[in-house]
Formats: structure tokens, sequence, C-alpha cells
């Protein structure tokens, strides 16, 4: 009918000017609801301020009532019979139906009861004797199961009775029976479904007008009617009564009196929803139905004329959501001359442009992904404040974390100078751009240090703003090892060429020495010259011994190779250090793992390498200790740990243990070449020695065997 969207728009505009005038009447027929409400709600608050009034003069006058009986019991002489006389009568107007009064001496025993079977009573435990005693002030305690009422609840006044010099001579105590205090609570009714509530200070329900609980035991303290009320507000809300049901309920706090600060207490009056809407549900009823009927015609007229704009714009609006998805395969379809057929038409021309981008995208997403994930770097990025934003996958191999674990991490966790590092780097960063091949180390989620060399650089967008930080790092655990091995290979190869000529030179003239020696002892008579020759041997024999570890160091023996079993070198090896003088004091314990599997070495070149760790052991606990020897499998290699007692190694002296010539013992007593030695043995054999100390923790070696692949003796 209107092919101008115009139109269409001053058309629908019209009609919902008519329904927005009929609305306005539905709106004052709802504020005309709220004023009912608001006159029933009104009513509903005044009933708790009476009822608090009510209980707040009960209280007042009962607590003067016990004050006055004070004051005339601090002049009585009870021990006189007609003042005695007096104060029983008195006690007897006192006393009503439903409560007990009595008079407690400064020692807590009740001397004078409404209840004669109380006198005599101990009552000097009891809180409220205690508090009044003190402070020498009148309390009201709350409500609580009085032994005097016999279990019931009840709420007690007590009263110093105080002599004509101030002086304490005892107390006046009063329980009132909670169905004497609150009994028009439980008797309250309004309408149908109103009652009251009398709640203590901690919520519980101390009477209830409803008769669904007995006193303490139901709490209302979720209520948010209570808890304005512990607040000392009044008024009206609306929410679940104690029963689950949909209610008004108004609250009012009851106050105190004189110096009296109240015990806290609370008015509740509930009455449901359902019951306080129901007049004004009546008025709106009639007008509602008018109302609908108008609005509904109105609407219809509305709908049947919108549907001409709201059918495209709403296919429009769905297919605008698709596209926000990445959805551009379906095209938008609008039958119609108008501008929001033309506006169709240009939608499909773009999603068609944005499906041909899209494919682009994706293809050169897809091949930056692949070119990163396949990388055997690390590459890590962080934004402007450190945190990281992208980790890949040779990150995660490397460092354990996975890549959700690694986002949001700050960078400066995986250095291993923690923010210190970090912030130099970033100082170098901002300076230069960009900071190439520096070394450093990352800490592994299982907080190994890994040494790397780490390129970094500025992330910056086309505008030149800086986004963040690159940086892309190579493991060099691998170059540390062969450079560390390559050196030590290089400092063998030049002490056993110095060890091959000292032991040469020595050898011959030490050899003439020996044999000199031996021909002057045959020869030469006399016990001191004798003695000195034999001295003489003996160093002799000491230079020698050091000859031939030089030999062996610069050129050890070949020896036959076999397939053995570790464990049997191991007992062979204890079983010789148990004559040796060095461990007396030392305990030799073996845990040994049955049948492992068999290596190939040399055995009596691994025989020297037990021999010479267990020496070392004995060195180390000259005043006794313990030496461990185990054997295992783990991870297809065999591994036998020394682990003693002693005074352990310095964390200087870690990295040159192994070093020929080097030895922290005194002169005379080691070359230094035992371990060095060693460890030449065993990495002959194709494995490894490794060593662990603490200073004063003692101190482990470890040699770890390659397992063989044969069982027969090669």
């Amino acid at each position: 009918m209107f092919r101008s969207i115009k139109i269409k728009f001053i058309v629908t505009i019209l009609i919902l000017g008519i329904a927005t005038l009929l609305v306005s009447g539905m709106v004052n027929q709802y504020i005309t609801s709220k004023a009912i409400i608001h006159e029933e709600k009104e009513q509903l608050e005044l009933i708790p301020k009476l009822m608090s009034e009510s209980i707040t003069s009960m209280l007042y006058f009962r607590l003067t009532a016990i004050q006055l009986y004070a004051s005339f019991m601090s002049t009585a002489d009870i021990g006189d019979e007609l003042q005695r006389e007096e104060a029983i009568k008195n006690l007897s107007n006192l006393t009503g139906p439903y409560s007990w009064t009595g008079v407690i001496s400064e020692e807590g025993i009740v001397l004078l009861s409404s209840d004669p079977r109380f006198v005599g009573l101990d009552t000097s435990g009891d809180e409220w004797f205690n508090k009044t005693r003190k402070p020498f002030f009148p309390q009201i305690g709350d409500v609580h199961f009085s032994r005097f009422l016999y279990g019931e609840p009840a709420v007690c006044f007590t009263s110093p009775i105080q002599g004509p010099d101030g002086n304490f001579l005892g107390v006046v105590h009063s329980e009132i029976g909670l169905d004497y205090l609150a009994g028009g609570i439980r008797n309250f009714r309004l309408g149908k479904t109103g009652y009251l509530l009398l709640v203590r200070k901690d919520g519980r329900i101390i009477a209830d007008g409803s008769g669904s609980s007995t006193p303490l035991e139901r709490s209302v303290s979720e209520l948010e009617a209570f808890q304005a009320a512990l607040k000392g507000e009044s008024g009206t809300v609306r929410g679940e009564d104690i029963h689950g049901l949909d209610s008004f309920i108004s609250y009012q706090p009851l106050g105190g009196f004189m110096e009296y600060p109240g015990l806290g207490w609370s008015i509740l009056i509930v009455r449901s929803t359902e019951e306080v809407m129901a007049h004004a549900r009546r008025q709106t009823h009639a007008t509602t139905i008018i109302i609908v009927v108008v609005i509904a015609i109105f609407l219809l007229g509305g709908f049947i004329e919108a549907r001409g704009i709201t059918g495209p714009i709403t296919k429009i609006f769905n297919r605008v959501g698709e596209f926000s998805r990445g959805d551009f395969s379906r095209p938008l379809e609008v039958k119609s001359n108008d501008e929001l057929g033309k506006l169709a038409g240009s939608f499909n021309e773009m999603a068609e442009s944005l499906m041909e981008r899209e494919r682009q995208l994706k293809s050169t997403l897809n091949y930056l992904d692949y070119l990163v994930s396949s990388s055997v770097d690390t590459i890590i990025s962080t934004d402007v404040h450190g945190s990281i934003t992208f980790f890949n996958t040779a990150a995660h191999e490397l460092l354990g974390y996975s890549p959700e674990e690694a986002l949001g991490k700050h960078i400066s966790d995986f250095y291993g100078g923690g923010r210190e590092e970090a912030k130099k780097i970033m100082e170098r960063l901002n300076t230069h751009g960009n900071y190439k091949s520096f070394e450093t180390e990352l800490v592994t989620r299982d907080g190994r240090r890994v040494p790397m060399s780490v390129s970094a650089s500025l992330l910056k967008n086309e505008k030149g703003e800086v986004l963040g930080t690159l940086g892309i790092g190579k493991d060099l655990t691998e170059t540390k090892e062969l450079q560390s091995q390559l050196v030590h290979q290089e400092k063998m190869v030049g002490v056993g060429m110095l060890a091959a000529g000292i032991a040469h030179e020595i050898g011959n003239p030490l050899t003439s020495l020996s044999s000199l020696v031996q021909m002057l002892q045959r020869k030469v008579p006399g016990k001191g010259t004798s003695d000195k020759l034999d001295i003489m041997g003996e160093h002799i024999e000491k230079i020698s011994k050091i000859v031939r570890e030089l030999v062996d160091f610069s050129r050890p023996p070949s020896y036959q190779w076999k397939y053995s079993q570790v464990n049997d070198i191991i007992r062979a090896a204890v079983g010789l250090m148990k004559y040796d003088g060095r461990g007396k004091f030392v305990t030799m314990e073996t845990q040994l793992t049955p049948d492992l599997p068999m290596v190939r070495i040399i055995e009596d070149q691994l025989m020297q390498v037990f021999l010479n760790i267990i020496l070392n052991a004995f060195d180390a606990m000259e005043e006794g200790g313990k030496l461990t020897i185990r054997s295992d499998k783990e991870n297809g290699q065999i591994n036998i740990s020394f682990e003693d007692t002693g005074e352990g190694i310095p964390n200087e002296n870690l990295d040159k243990i192994f070093d020929p010539f080097f030895t922290t013992k005194e002169v005379g007593k080691g070359t230094g070449l035992g371990l060095s030695v060693s460890y030449g043995v065993v990495k002959n054999l194709g494995g490894d020695i490794m060593v662990g100390s603490s200073p004063r923790k003692g101190a482990i070696f470890t040699v770890l065997l390659p397992i063989a692949e044969g069982n027969c003796n090669d």
C-alpha cells in the first residue's frame, strides 16, 4: 500500500500514539492501586508501634517494681519476725500469677522466695547474679528457659540491694513467664492471615502469633525485615515469611527507657500479599479488562500495518547477526522496491566481499600458525605490562606450561633473575628497540633452570605505538654440555701428556734408587742404619705408587671387556674395604636391587672406581659415620649411589672435584688423581659419574652405566 518506508513509519507512529493514550489510563489506575496498598501498609506499621510501646511499658513497670522492693529490702531486717513477715507480704504482692520473685543474699543464697521450694538455693554461679553484683546496676535478662518456672521461657529482672553505706547486701530477682508477657501477641489476629512475631536480638522467635513454632526454636535472622529492625529502623518490606509465603512484613524495634538501653527485641507483623492486595486487585480488574480489549484492537491493526516494515527489518537484523558470527554463505532475500530492498542488495554485495577476504585471511593465518608452531625455538610475546599473550609449542615443551596456563602470567616469572632481570631487559628494549642473542636462564614448571640464547624486540603497530614485546629463544643446554665436555677433555689431554712425561722422567731414577737401597740393606749392618734404609724404601714405594697412578692416568691399561653383574663388583669392593684401617669407625650398608640386568664393563677398572669413591668417603668420615651403597635400574640405566654422612663438599669445589690433581687433603695424603681417573674410566665404559653435596650434610656420588644388550662375555 505504502512503498515509502517513511510513510509506513508515520502510520505506525499514529497507531502507537493512540495506544499510548490507553496505556496512560492503565498507569493512572496502577498509581491508584499503589495508593491503596500504601494505605494498607501504613495501617500495618501502626500495630507493631503500639505493641512495642505496650511491651516496653510492661518491662519498665516490672523493673521499677523490683527496684522499689530492693530499696525496701536495703533497710529491712529479715531476722526480725515482724520485718520478715512484712517482706514476705510485699513479696507476695510483687509476684503475679505467672512469675517468681526471690531475695538473694550477698553470697548468692535464696533467702525469701515466692515459691518456698527454692529457699536455700545457691545462685552464686548464675550470670544475672554476678552481672548485678559488680556494677550495682539493675539488669533485665533476655528470654531463657527458667529453672524457677520449671523450664518455661521467661524474662528475668534483677536489682541490687545496697546497705546504708553503699555496700552490697544481695539482690532481688524476679522472672516473668513469657505467656504473661507476650500473651497478647499469641492471641493477635489481623484479617485471615495476619499475625505478630516477637523476636530476640539473635533472631530467635520469642512469641509466634501464627502458633507454628515454640519459643526460641526458630530463627528469622535471614528475614530482611528483622535485619532492618536490628539496625533500629522501622517500616514495611515485601518478601517470604517464616512459612515461605509471599507477604508484607512490618517491623518495629523495641526501645529502652531511662538508663536502660533495651534488649534489642523486634516486633514483626506479617500479612500475606494476597490478602493485602485483594482490595486493590478488585478495583483494577474491571478497568484492566477494558484497557486490554482496546489495546488488543489497536495492536492488531498496528501489527497488520507494521508487518510491511518489521518483516524486512527482521530479516536484515537476523542476517547482520549471522554476518557478525562469520556466516556469509546465505544471501539476504527481501522482495521490496523501497529503501529496505536496496539495503538488502548492498548487504549481499558486502557479504560476498567479506567471504573472499575471510578466505584470504584464514589462509594467511593458517600459514603463520604453521610457521610458529613448527619452530624449534621458543616464541613468547607479552603486552605492555609484561603479561604473556602468546606461547608456542616449543615453549610449552621446554618449560612445561601449557599455553592456557602460561597466558596471563608475567614474563618475570620465567626469568631466572626474576623482576630485576626483566626490568633490565625492558630498559634495553626501550633504549635500542631490540636486544640480540643475550644469554639468560628460563625457569621451568618443575623449577629447573634452562640456559637460553634470546633475541627480543618491541612489538609496534602501524602508528609506531608499542603493543608489547616478542622474544625468540634457543635452548643452550646441549651446547653448554658439549662445551663443558670439550674443556674437560682438553684438560685431560694436557694433563695426560704431562703425567706421561713426569712418569717417564721419574720412573728410571726411582728404579735405580730402589735397587741401591735394597743392596745397602743387605750389606750395611746395624739396626739404626737398617731402619733408616727401611724408611727410605717406604718413601720410594710411595713415589713409585704416585708414578704408577700417573701412568694409569695417562695411558689406562687395556683390560678384557665382560658382561657382568654390578652387584657382584660392589660386594667385592665392600669386602676389600672392610680390612682398611681408615674405615674402622665407618658403618657400611648395602641396599642392592636383585636380578639387575648385565652391563658390559672392564671389571678391574670399575672395581678401582668403586674403591676410590669408598676411600674418599672414609677420609670424609674420620670420626665415624655411615656409608650407604645402593643399586637399581632407572631410565634404562644401572644406577649405583654412594651416600656418606661426612663433612660434605663445599659448593665452590663441586665443579672441580673430577679435575686432575685437585685435592683438599693435606700434602702427602692424596694426589688428586683418584676421582679424575675414575671419571675417565666411567666415561670410557659409556656411563656417567655425578656428585651432589651440602656442607656438613654429607655427599652422594652416583655412577650411571648403560645396560648391556647381550649376556655373554665379549
